[in-house]
């Protein structure tokens, strides 16, 4: 694919062969797990790459701090936990847990424990959302590696009724 989009003659090419480093979808996947965007920026897909890069990671970190951190605690959110770990972040913070030091000690009810963060739901959920929109886009780079063409014939269709 790459050798019809550089010509034969360009500087990048000798033989009809196109010199670029390829990523293996392996490495794109683990980069866009951990990092969002940066799978489609592996690919070549630089717009779409920047664009889930700049609103995942924003969701994500806007999340994070508006749950002071929570939102990558197993012991506050022992399900929901799963979802956010969409973004490898969540799971690598996981291991520090940042949030450690809110938890109960002794035997303190919810009902006294009241040092719970403003915004802490929606914070969480924001992370939460931003997890369930990465596993979407390293969908979407393993669906461009499986069959490229399905993206130009889509493409191609528009160009014509459009």
């Amino acid at each position: 694919m790459l050798a019809v989009i550089i010509s034969a003659s360009s500087s990048r090419c000798r033989n009809g062969k196109s010199h670029l480093k390829q990523h293996s979808i392996l490495a794109q996947l683990i980069a866009a797990w951990l990092v969002p965007g940066t799978g489609h920026i592996m690919s070549g897909r630089k717009e779409s790459g920047i664009w889930l890069l700049v609103a995942i990671n924003g969701l994500w970190i806007l999340g994070m701090w508006m749950s002071n951190f929570e939102a990558s605690s197993k012991q506050f959110h022992p399900w929901l936990f799963w979802v956010g770990t969409g973004c490898g972040s969540t799971l690598v913070l996981s291991w520090f847990d940042p949030a450690s030091h809110l938890a109960l000690q002794g035997l303190a009810t919810v009902q006294e424990y009241q040092d719970v963060p403003r915004w802490s739901d929606t914070g969480s959920l924001l992370v939460y959302c931003g997890g369930l929109l990465n596993a979407l886009a390293c969908l979407d780079l393993l669906d461009a590696r499986i069959d490229p063409t399905r993206r130009i014939a889509s493409t191609t269709a528009e160009e014509k009724t459009g």
